[in-house]
């Protein structure tokens, strides 16, 4: 006998080949490619980022070469990775910290899309139920949880029908990720009565102490009385309207009234209670709940201040206005609804981490945000001092995270260097708990840099930089062999992998020559003067940076995961100079700085002084700009990192031409 439920009569289904049947109305339901389907339109089909005919192909190309393959090859073919952001981002699983029952609860993915969501998730619950009303996309999630070995998640398509085909009380969360306000497009009724009925029906499968956690947008959210479109509806103001009012636009403007309702603190807390869910809490996600960034406690007025904390004159004064009306504008909701309070993991966790590595210092989370790094960064305030908790949302970042701390201690191992001196964080636990990995470390002064930091931001930090970096390769050098045979090994061990991961991702050109030869150039052109080895961050980068309030210093330098004790100088400085967002590609970049290092030109002063104060020959620095190139080629063409195949062409393949028929020639 199966665990599913008739989604019509609620009777148990019996297992037969090929389909379900239910044991009371005798109904049958097919099972197509390992998923069973319940729904009442088995031809449903929504994705608006694909075409049902393109996500088909994906579904077999996923089967042949792997689903994340797949989604790459796709992404070559119509030259966007919209759809692999999509589908394969950990970023839409930002919001899982804010759960409970974390590590051995059950989850219900209900409108799992893709399965971004479901995959995650599964990795910290003990078992995930994903369901979506399109057949391919629970397709698409089935063949990923078997691909990457995940038994614990067992997925169905179904949506339309009167029940969910689940029993009474099997989930402890319940996720409805942007999938709340959709609901009365595929049923009759009011929208407002469609949505509480599926959420009294939804409240049967879970279980009495369970919750929902619901990511939807707010009707009165600032942006839509800046004139910004409604997402369901695309049009402006609809959502400010009276509901009779925004009827009458919509059918001069659609031809049919407004069914995707969405609703005010208090409109979501009305719906939530009539389905019988009086505990309630609301988070603020910011900038979306598609791409959170933030996420605070719309009744913390300490994280609200905390969240907005740019620094800029036009951002504080924008803020200053922002923050009192903050929980009734901000875009999105993140709400946590039961028939009991819920305890998030992080609550959970600072208490941990208050009673087992900080007694008496009753921290109070101040900020929770998440990197681009796939890492969520939860600020604790002490008595009397700051904290940071470092959780990885995924494998890769928790590998990233697990080198950092080593990179750290191995600094603190080395003779003469002090953390303190080089502005590094000292850690104070890096463990698990209730099976998350998480990194506790004291919170250093100074502030975050924006992504894009200004030009005038950045020339007034750029000497800076190049100070710390002095001091980091004084600090840390190793005397070794020759320049000439330091360079030309350098890019000889960086030439086959390259071109075997070139190659994998079916990009065209013998480069393994190419390199092989630049190797036998530079190695005869280099100086055969003693050369040394040092540490080197090896992602260092304004946003990796903490700085004082007037820029004027750095504070602190964050995230060592691509950390080297024996690297070379000079890396670091391109990197960072590379990574000011110039227009061009990176490629472009990098032969433009080439050229401007070659002739002396006057915004390549900075490096030259650099060489000077490090007591390296001048004449040297293009080679070691030839070896960042390939170092960071090889990082960027890596399995686990998906870019374009034009972006890689522009980044290695172009460079190697110029410097194999100009530069080194």
């Amino acid at each position: 006998m199966s665990e599913y439920r008739c989604p019509e009569c609620l009777a148990p289904v019996s297992d037969d080949p090929g389909f379900l049947r239910c044991t009371q109305c005798a109904r049958e339901y097919p099972i197509r490619n390992g998923v069973p389907l319940f729904s009442r339109n088995q031809d449903f089909y929504y994705a608006h980022e694909v075409s049902r005919e393109v996500m088909r192909s994906i579904l077999t190309r996923s089967l042949e070469i792997g689903w994340k393959r797949a989604l790459t090859e796709h992404a070559d073919s119509c030259g966007n990775m919209d759809f692999y952001n999509y589908s394969a981002s950990n970023a839409r699983a930002g919001f899982k910290f804010l759960l409970d029952h974390f590590g051995d609860g059950v989850v219900l993915d209900f409108g799992c899309g893709s399965g971004a969501n479901t995959l995650s998730l599964a990795r910290n619950f003990a078992h995930v139920y994903a369901t979506d009303l399109t057949p391919e996309r629970a397709q698409f999630t089935y063949i990923r949880a078997q691909q990457e070995q995940l038994s614990n998640v067992t997925v169905f398509c179904s949506g339309d029908a009167s029940h969910v085909p689940l029993p009474d009380a099997v989930a402890d969360v319940i996720i409805l990720d942007g999938v709340l306000e959709w609901v009365p497009e595929s049923r009759p009724g009011h929208p407002s009565r469609v949505q509480i009925d599926f959420l009294k029906e939804l409240g049967r499968v879970l279980k009495p102490n369970g919750h929902f956690f619901i990511t939807i947008e707010n009707r009165f959210g600032a942006g839509y009385f800046a004139g910004v479109r409604e997402e369901h509806t695309r049009m402006r103001f609809v959502s400010l309207l009276p509901r009779k009012v925004g009827d009458l636009y919509s059918q001069l403007l659609r031809g049919r009234p407004v069914r995707t309702y969405t609703y005010n603190r208090s409109g979501y807390r009305s719906i939530l209670g009539a389905a019988g869910f009086d505990a309630v809490d609301f988070w603020g996600l910011l900038p979306s709940y598609r791409l959170m960034e933030k996420a605070f406690a719309l009744n913390d007025r300490g994280m609200i201040q905390d969240a907005l904390n740019e620094v800029s004159w036009s951002k504080r004064l924008r803020n200053m206005v922002v923050r009192p009306v903050l929980p009734w504008v901000v875009g999105s909701f993140g709400i946590v609804a039961g028939r009991r309070s819920a305890v998030p993991y992080i609550a959970d966790l600072v208490q941990y981490v208050n009673r087992t590595w900080l007694p008496g210092e009753n921290l109070r989370i101040s900020r929770y945000r998440q990197t681009p790094a796939g890492v969520v960064q939860v600020h604790a305030a002490g008595s009397s001092k700051r904290y940071i908790l470092e959780l990885p949302l995924h494998q890769a970042a928790e590998q990233n995270l697990d080198a950092a701390v080593k990179s750290i201690h191995e600094l603190q191992s080395v003779d003469g260097v002090s953390l303190k001196e080089l502005r590094v964080q000292t850690p104070i636990a890096w463990e698990r708990y209730r099976g998350q990995a998480f990194f506790l470390q004291e919170e250093l002064p100074g502030r975050d840099l924006q992504p894009r930091v200004s030009p005038r931001a950045f020339e007034n930090l750029l000497p800076r930089a190049s100070e710390y970096l002095v001091m980091l390769a004084s600090k840390t050098r190793q005397p070794s062999d020759s320049w000439a045979e330091l360079l030309s090994r350098r890019v000889r061990g960086y030439g086959p992998p390259l071109a075997q991961q070139y190659r994998q991702r079916g990009l065209s050109g013998d480069i393994e020559k190419d390199i092989a030869k630049m190797a036998d150039l530079i190695g005869q052109t280099a100086s055969v003067e003693r050369g040394f080895l040092c540490a080197i961050h090896g992602d260092f980068r304004p946003c990796n940076l903490l700085v004082s309030a007037d820029e004027s210093d750095i504070t602190a330098a964050l995230n060592w995961g691509f950390f080297e004790r024996q690297g070379l100088p000079f890396l670091d400085l391109f990197h960072f100079l590379l990574g000011r967002g110039r227009r061009g590609s990176w490629g472009e970049r990098v032969v433009n700085l080439y050229q401007s290092l070659r002739i002396g030109a006057a915004d390549t002063q900075v490096v030259r002084d650099y060489a000077w104060q490090i007591d390296v020959d001048q004449s040297l620095i293009p080679h070691f700009l030839v070896v960042y190139w390939l170092r960071q080629g090889l990082l960027r063409i890596r399995p686990e990192v998906s870019q374009l195949s034009k972006v890689l062409q522009e980044g290695i393949s172009e460079p190697l031409e110029y410097f194999r028929t100009a530069a080194l020639a």
